[in-house]
């Protein structure tokens, strides 16, 4: 068995225990008033058996539920819709005719952009607003379940062509999901006896989904000691939320006139403990971690702060992520900051990673 089976097993029945306490209180107090009855309580061999064995009962049942619950939940714990085995016992269930299915073409560059945590809550609010937007189209008790990271599956009893035009509500209504922008692509099929798998099958040659943005390339990396790398992320986060850059100014001068006109922005995390850090390492650590739009708002603020310091004939390149410029927070904070200030915006010149 594995080790993280034994740790979950573990974790259970300390739940049960907790949770069968309680009753075991309820029935110590039963026992004790009919026992008070007699005058005296009289712990026989017989009743000390009794007392453990409700004690062992009561245990064993909450646990045995608990159990159950595990091995047969429907529910996929990130959306809160079916999982998959959930899902096709509940089609085949069901009357459901028209399968759907909806994918997120930029998954894999919305989790390495924003984190886990934030792409779990995206997930979340995808499925409440399907199932709203469904709703909205009188397709109440739709099935919603997620099939892979990435795909989700809706049935619906008939009604092709009504699901056809919720659907391009919804990818309309919600290109953005608490400020993620999303690309979606969806398919219907009329759903017969076959398999459910080869049904999917069906909807996904139909949409041509791209691997490649479901499943992130494995890379070789070669670790020396895991605690460095624990200890380096601590570095990265606390410099990235202390706002400590080391900024480096390159010139560049205009072949047309000979002068330097713009400054070409180059910038380093200053660390206490693990010293100057490059873009290259600790860009994927702030990225994984959901802290992108913090890093990049830093950046642009200071360089603003900064800018009526230099001539007014100086600009300012540098780089920051499309991913923060698409999000509306992001936008907001830097406009804000922007208004006010008493610079010329046009003296910033943002740069975008050629490979995003």
């Amino acid at each position: 068995m594995l080790l993280s089976e034994l740790e979950e097993r573990g974790r259970r029945f300390k739940l049960a225990l907790r949770a069968g306490i309680p009753i075991l209180m309820l029935i110590a107090i039963i026992l004790f008033g009919v026992f008070l009855k007699h005058g005296s309580i009289n712990f026989t061999l017989l009743n000390s058996l009794l007392m453990a064995s409700i004690v062992f009962i009561t245990i064993y049942f909450i646990y045995f539920l608990l159990e159950q619950d595990a091995s047969e939940t429907l529910l996929d714990y990130e959306t809160h819709g079916f999982n998959q085995k959930g899902f096709e016992k509940k089609l085949q269930e069901s009357r459901s005719k028209t399968v759907s299915m909806l994918v997120i073409n930029n998954l894999h560059s919305i989790n390495e952009n924003y984190g886990a945590i934030e792409t779990n809550k995206m997930l979340h609010s995808i499925t409440q607003r399907l199932n709203d937007t469904l709703a909205e189209n009188s397709l109440e008790n739709a099935l919603i379940g997620r099939y892979y990271g990435a795909e989700f599956l809706i049935a619906i009893e008939e009604k092709k062509d009504e699901l056809q035009k919720a659907l391009e509500q919804f990818v309309k209504d919600n290109y953005v999901v608490n400020s993620i922008d999303i690309d979606y692509e969806f398919a219907i099929l009329t759903y017969t006896d076959e398999e459910l798998d080869d049904t999917i099958m069906h909807l996904k040659n139909t949409i041509a989904v791209p691997r490649d943005g479901s499943k992130a390339k494995l890379q070789k990396t070669e670790v020396e000691d895991i605690s460095n790398i624990s200890k380096l992320e601590t570095d990265i986060v606390r410099a990235v939320h202390d706002k400590s850059l080391q900024f480096s100014f390159r010139p560049l001068q205009n072949t047309l006139n000979d002068k330097i006109e713009i400054y070409e922005i180059s910038i380093k995390l200053k660390t206490i403990d693990s010293g100057r850090i490059l873009p290259k390492i600790y860009l994927p650590i702030v990225n994984r971690l959901g802290l992108g739009r913090v890093y990049d708002l830093a950046i642009i603020k200071h360089l603003i702060d900064i800018l009526p310091l230099l001539d007014k004939s100086i600009s300012l390149t540098f780089n920051i992520s499309p991913f923060s410029l698409r999000n509306r927070e992001f936008q907001n904070g830097l406009f804000e900051y922007l208004e006010s200030s008493d610079i010329d915006a046009s003296r910033l010149i943002i740069e975008l990673y050629e490979r995003k």
